[in-house]
């Protein structure tokens, strides 16, 4: 079932629902937050793991949307991110526009966008078109909760443990030592990693149970590494 994630401005929802219950009746699995979340739940981070596991992002755009401060703008920036780990051929953001106006993101510009005005059936046609394929590259799921071996190579070369906690903390130890002074955070495919006690950071490329990928300081010395999976 194709996973669609449905991004809007507040005063856009009629909209929004609208466009939700279309896609439902049409055997996909769109997400939209007033149907999807429940009481209790942590919206931020499930937002987020919607948007990484989806495999398509609809941004729907009007002057509300474009002009407006707030979560619309992380949801997209997030969108964006995953769109970053994608190659070119394959479509992932698409732009949706249900009023006139013009996308002041640059990135947004560099897309084709799809109008569901004047007529409302012509855009749907359109985006059933796109809806036909899923992409053939599966996001990778959520690292919370696991447990990973990580080695270093070069000067730094060495191994160690890292603990990825939900909500962002990672923990890790290293030569017999425990330490949490470091984050983490996903966006689709690609991992990134702070350790603020030689001011490193580390980005690594998630391929099922192994990570790959280059880290620097501040010296902007640079060295490979690779994480295994060890549980979770």
């Amino acid at each position: 079932m194709t996973k669609i994630f449905i991004s809007y401005a507040r005063e856009d929802y009629e909209v929004a629902k609208q466009l939700y219950d279309f896609l439902l009746s049409r055997g996909q699995e769109p997400w939209l937050d007033r149907e999807k979340l429940i009481p209790g739940q942590k919206w931020v981070s499930a937002i987020q793991s919607a948007i990484r596991e989806s495999h398509f992002f609809i941004a729907l755009l009007s002057p509300n949307s474009i002009e407006k401060r707030g979560y619309v703008q992380k949801e997209l920036r997030a969108g964006l991110d995953v769109l970053d780990t994608i190659p070119d051929s394959q479509i992932f953001l698409i732009p949706v526009r249900i009023a006139e106006c013009e996308p002041t993101h640059e990135r947004l510009r560099e897309l084709q966008w799809v109008d569901l005005f004047p007529v409302w059936e012509d855009g749907l046609r359109q985006l059933g078109k796109i809806f036909s394929f899923v992409p053939n590259q599966i996001l990778a799921s959520s690292l919370a909760g696991s447990k990973w071996s990580i080695s270093v190579t070069g000067d730094r070369a060495g191994s160690w443990m890292l603990y990825f906690v939900e909500g962002g903390v990672l923990e890790y130890e290293k030569f017999g030592h425990h330490s949490t002074n470091a984050t983490w955070r996903q966006s689709g495919n690609i991992l990134y990693m702070e350790f603020s006690r030689n001011f490193a950071q580390y980005k690594g490329v998630i391929e099922g149970n192994r990570i790959v990928g280059e880290a620097q300081n501040v010296a902007d010395m640079r060295w490979q590494w690779e994480a295994i999976k060890v549980e979770g």
